[in-house]
C-alpha cells in the first residue's frame, strides 16, 4: 500500500523549491506550459528540455521530505502494464502540475493525493474508423462506443488523433487522412492505480482487448462496414491521477490489408442491430464461433480488398465457412441453395440470391483460373435486371453474406444449421 503523506509544515523546502521553479518557468519566452503543449516538434523539444533542467534536484528534495514515502519505489498502473512513478519521475510531474495551476501549494497537495491512491476508477478506450455516432450507444452490459468529441481531452487523445507533436505521416492511406469518429470504451472501478514495486501486477484491462476486437468483427454485418481499430489506450476518469501518468502507452492491432476508401462512407450506423449482433457473437462458442469469426474476417478482407477478383475470393472462404459440410458435392450448387432458404424471402427474392451467389463464383473462379478479372465485362443476374459489372455482383454477395451471419446470430439455438438436415428439412 502507498505510504501516506503527512500534512504540510510550516517551514517547506519543498514548497520553497517550486516557487523559485514557478519564477523561472514564468521567464521562458511565451510560457512553458504552452510551449510543452505545442504541436511543434522543435518547440516542444525546447520545452522538454527546459522542463528536465527545472527538475534537476526536485527528486531529492521529495525524497527526503518526511510527508513522503523516502526511497520507497511506487509503480503506477499504465493500463498495458505499469511504469515507475515515485520516486524517479516525481520531480518533473509535479513541475508540470504546477505550471498547469500555477500554484506550488495546490501542486504539493496534489502530490499527496496522488500518493494517497491506491485504486481509482479507469476505463481502456479504443479509437475505431468505420462508425460515426451522434451520441453514446452501449453495445453490451460493459462496452459502450461514443463520438470522439465526448472522450476528455488528455495527450493520449491528442496523439492519436494526429494533432500533437506532428507524428503523422506525409503519406498515408486515404482512410488515414481523417482522423477517427468514434471510440469504444470499457469501463472499470477500482482499477489497481499505485502500489508497491513488490507486487505482483496482472492488468485486468489486457484481456479486454480480445472483447474490443470481437465487438469490431462483429459490426462488421451491420451495413456490412468496414470497422477498423487505431489505437488503444487506458485511462484514469479523475484528471488528477490521469495528469501522474508517466508517458503515453498505446496498444494496436496489426491491419493485414490497407484499404484504399474513406471509411465514413459506408451505411448509418444501426444502434440496435449493432448492439444485438455484438452480444450475439460474443455470447458464441466453440466451432459454431470459429466458423462465424472466419466468415466475418473475410467479409472484412474482401471490403478490404483493391481488386474485384480478390474480394471475389475473400467472400466465397466467408460463404464455405459458413454453409459448406466437408462433402465433395458440387460447392456452388450447395452454396447458392442454403444461402437462399436460410435467408427466405419470395420465390423471386431467392432466385436473386441464388444468381448473385454463381455470379460471384464466375467472378472468383475468373480470377484463379486466369489471373485477372475483366472490370470491363457484364453479368446477367436476372432477365428483369440489367447486367452489371463483376464490382457490382461481388459487392451484392457481400451484402447476402452479411445477412447470412446475420440469420445465423438471430437463431433460436444460436448455432450454425446441420446442413444434411437443413436441405431436406429447411
Amino acid at each position: 500500500m502507498p505510504i501516506k503523506p503527512k500534512p504540510l509544515p510550516v517551514n517547506d523546502p519543498l514548497l520553497d523549491a517550486l516557487r523559485s521553479i514557478c519564477s523561472k518557468a514564468v521567464e521562458y519566452p511565451g510560457g512553458l506550459c504552452e510551449a510543452l503543449k505545442s504541436t511543434d516538434t522543435a518547440t516542444w523539444l525546447r520545452a522538454s528540455s527546459r522542463l528536465h533542467e527545472l527538475a534537476a534536484g526536485l527528486n531529492e528534495i521529495v525524497t527526503k521530505d518526511s510527508r513522503f514515502p523516502g526511497d520507497v519505489v511506487l509503480r503506477m498502473s499504465s493500463g498495458s502494464g505499469w511504469s515507475t512513478f515515485y520516486p524517479n519521475s516525481v520531480g518533473q510531474k509535479l513541475i508540470e502540475r504546477l505550471l498547469e495551476q500555477d500554484s506550488p501549494e495546490n501542486a504539493i497537495q496534489w502530490l499527496i493525493k496522488i500518493l494517497r491512491t491506491s485504486n481509482a476508477d479507469g476505463q481502456m478506450i479504443a479509437l475505431v474508423r468505420g462508425v460515426q455516432v451522434k451520441e453514446a450507444i452501449n453495445i453490451t452490459s460493459r462496452l459502450r462506443l461514443v463520438p470522439l468529441a465526448d472522450l476528455p481531452d488528455s495527450p493520449q487523445k491528442r496523439q492519436a488523433t494526429g494533432i500533437h507533436l506532428g507524428w503523422r505521416p506525409t503519406i498515408a492511406p486515404m482512410f488515414d487522412m481523417e482522423p477517427p469518429s468514434a471510440a469504444l470504451v470499457i469501463s472499470y472501478a477500482a482499477h489497481p492505480f499505485l502500489f508497491n514495486e513488490s507486487v505482483t501486477f496482472l492488468d485486468p484491462s489486457i484481456a479486454d482487448s480480445d472483447l474490443v476486437a470481437d465487438a469490431i468483427l462483429a459490426m462488421t454485418i451491420v451495413g456490412p462496414r468496414l470497422v477498423m481499430q487505431v489505437v488503444s489506450w487506458f485511462s484514469f476518469v479523475d484528471s488528477d491521477l490521469q495528469a501522474a501518468q508517466v508517458g503515453t502507452s498505446f496498444g494496436s492491432r496489426i491491419v493485414e490489408v490497407i484499404p484504399n476508401q474513406w471509411l465514413d462512407t459506408f451505411p448509418t450506423l444501426d444502434p440496435a442491430m449493432a448492439q444485438r449482433a455484438t452480444e450475439a457473437f460474443l455470447l458464441h462458442k466453440g466451432s459454431a464461433k470459429g466458423k462465424l469469426r472466419i466468415a466475418l474476417t473475410r467479409i472484412r478482407l474482401a471490403l478490404s480488398r483493391h481488386s474485384v477478383g480478390d474480394k471475389a475470393v475473400e467472400i466465397a472462404i466467408a460463404f464455405e465457412a459458413l454453409l459448406e459440410d466437408g462433402g465433395h458435392s458440387e460447392m456452388t450448387h450447395k452454396i447458392k441453395t442454403r444461402a437462399a432458404r436460410l435467408i427466405g424471402g419470395s420465390e423471386k427474392e431467392r432466385e436473386r440470391t441464388a444468381a448473385i451467389v454463381v455470379r460471384m463464383y464466375d467472378v472468383r473462379s475468373t480470377l484463379v483460373h486466369t489471373g485477372q478479372v475483366n472490370p470491363s465485362k457484364r453479368y446477367s443476374i436476372s432477365n428483369d435486371e440489367p447486367k452489371v459489372s463483376a464490382e457490382v455482383i461481388v459487392a451484392f454477395a457481400i451484402d447476402i453474406c452479411a445477412d447470412l451471419v446475420w440469420k445465423i446470430l438471430q437463431r433460436k439455438d444460436g448455432n450454425i444449421p446441420k446442413w444434411s438436415s437443413f436441405d431436406i428439412l429447411g
